[in-house]
């Protein structure tokens, strides 16, 4: 994730810390900047995209004898450990696009899905391995083997709660949808014997400079050529029989509207 590890800290203030972090990747930022905002006033935050090696500057408000017990806890090293990635709902628009650029990341992805024909297509995206969703769509155990360093869940209800339990120390999981349920029925235990995290997705209020980064590195990780063969075009009247097949999860990839068809 970066072949430089590097921090600069500048103190201004007696209780204000500057950082600025070089060479590490988009998701580091991401997993920084989401833990001290649980706990600190983010007074700026800036994205410079015209110097490749900054990647980003927080100026926030933190006790400086935080600072040690802080960057004992964010060890940048320990990002190298992560390989094992898992995607549920792979099928779907959001879930195909995280196998994708997970990938060229460099982990290694298996995708959750209950359409064994689209299997082809999601190895085709840099999935290593396939499961079906039956093997997760069952009540989940307190705690279970741990097989992922992380997790892009789009589904929630059971497959959710046994990807939680089954991440491993100080894993990430990222839940951005509900197609499957959206309720959630785990245990304090994925959290509180490994450390586990579940991070909510919201890109709504996501700013300007964040979009602009995230967008400027959308042409490196996607590929738009093989995404188009998930895409279906389709009429307004089609949506009659197409929108009961999406409520029961017979669909995959993505469908336009075309209004002229």
């Amino acid at each position: 994730l970066g072949d430089v590890y590097k921090r600069q800290v500048v103190v201004s203030e007696p209780l204000k810390t500057k950082l600025q972090y070089y060479g590490i990747s988009p998701w580091e930022i991401e997993v920084l900047y989401g833990f001290l905002h649980s706990r600190f006033t983010i007074v700026q935050e800036e994205i410079e995209n015209n110097d490749e090696k900054f990647v980003s500057f927080l100026d926030i408000d933190i006790p400086l004898e935080f600072n040690e017990a802080f960057f004992k806890w964010f060890d940048f090293k320990q990002w190298e450990k992560v390989k094992d990635v898992l995607v549920t709902g792979a099928s779907g628009g959001v879930g195909s696009i995280a196998v994708m650029i997970l990938n060229k990341f460099g982990y290694d992805v298996t995708a959750v899905t209950g359409k064994s024909e689209n299997e082809e297509y999601l190895r085709s995206l840099g999935a290593k391995n396939i499961i079906n969703k039956a093997d997760l769509d069952k009540d989940a155990r307190p705690l279970d083997k741990g097989l992922w360093d992380g997790v892009v869940d789009t589904v929630g209800g059971k497959i959710l709660a046994n990807a939680l339990a089954q991440t491993r120390d100080n894993g990430i999981v990222a839940a951005c949808g509900n197609a499957s349920d959206y309720k959630l029925n785990t245990t304090v235990m994925p959290f509180i014997i490994r450390g586990v995290k579940l991070w909510g997705i919201n890109s709504v209020t996501a700013s300007i400079k964040r979009r602009e980064f995230v967008w400027g590195e959308v042409k490196s990780l996607i590929d738009f050529e093989q995404l188009e063969k998930s895409i279906k075009t389709v009429s307004l009247e089609d949506l009659i029989d197409i929108y009961p097949k999406m409520l029961k999860g017979e669909t995959s990839g993505r469908y336009i509207v075309d209004l002229n068809k």
